[in-house]
């Protein structure tokens, strides 16, 4: 056998190529982002529609994928990149930078289109807004909406909403796909939920600074992730129409593995997850928070 030391691991292959090699205990949840959305299925990655379920869920919610919780252990160490955000999570952003898209979404209730028109970032707004023509969520008080949790230095990671339960007991980060999306599969919706919410639980002592978080500290305990998208979304990436309930819940089931495995990584907290159809509200139904 040749010794590690000699193998030819160059970043720079002879033909112009790149290598990338990141043993089990270096890889975080972030890198495995990261280099998902760059990797396509011709070297190995598995986010296209052919791929995801068993070049992805597969491996991860395979039970001897222990290396799951070690991703987690070395998402949260203190030195792990990207670094937490220390202040402007922008909580108290003005809403009138986003004017345009409630006139947007009221052109739409008036012209009464499908959800599957709808743009991430106007489905974001109004559910973040109310009484724009979408369902609320049931059991969930949004705080805020596309909130960084980085250093300005670290990029971009933006949850898309935030609230708390009503019972103050738990954190709520959803993640939001339109209906029209052939590029994030639900295994991607989960991943960055997840990366979301490890780099929440980094960020908590800056986050309870928050007057909209202050004195929330128990709810921390408990981070709910839901990954919400119109039907059309779930049917193009698999879940079948009829009994189309049911399927879903069988996809939440499948994807539950994944999770309990991040669980066992982080100490003082526990992600729960839910899969869940995004709606139009009903006609004369009060949807402010």
């Amino acid at each position: 056998m040749n010794n590690p030391v000699d193998i030819d691991l160059d970043f720079i292959t002879e033909n112009g190529g790149l290598n990338v090699h990141l043993k089990p205990d270096e890889v975080t949840w972030f890198d495995f982002l990261y280099f998902s959305r760059l990797t396509n299925s011709l070297e190995g990655g598995w986010k296209g529609k052919s791929h995801w379920r068993k070049r992805g869920v597969q491996k991860l919610a395979a039970s001897n994928a222990t290396y799951v919780t070690q991703w987690t252990k070395n998402s949260l160490q203190t030195k792990a990149l990207p670094l937490p955000r220390a202040d402007k999570f922008k909580f108290d952003r003005s809403l009138s930078s986003r004017a345009h898209l409630e006139q947007s979404l009221k052109l739409r209730k008036s012209l009464n289109e499908s959800l599957n028109e709808f743009t991430e970032h106007e489905l974001n707004y109004a559910l973040y807004v109310g009484g724009l023509g979408i369902k609320r969520l049931d059991k969930i008080r949004l705080i805020g909406f596309e909130i960084p949790l980085t250093a300005e230095s670290e990029g971009q990671l933006k949850i898309d909403l935030i609230g708390v339960s009503l019972g103050n007991d738990a954190i709520e980060i959803v993640e939001l796909k339109k209906a029209n999306n052939s590029a994030d599969s639900p295994l991607m919706a989960l991943t960055e939920a997840i990366c979301y919410a490890l780099q929440t639980l980094k960020c908590k002592k800056s986050l309870l600074n928050e007057a909209k978080l202050a004195g929330r500290e128990e709810a921390f305990k408990k981070i709910n992730l839901t990954l919400l998208a119109p039907r059309k979304y779930w049917i193009d990436w698999g879940v079948e129409e009829n009994s189309f309930s049911e399927n879903l819940n069988k996809l939440s089931e499948e994807l539950q593995p994944i999770l309990n495995r991040v669980n066992e990584g982080i100490p003082d907290s526990e992600l729960k997850l839910q899969l869940l159809e995004l709606k139009l509200a009903e006609p004369g139904t009060a949807q402010h928070a």
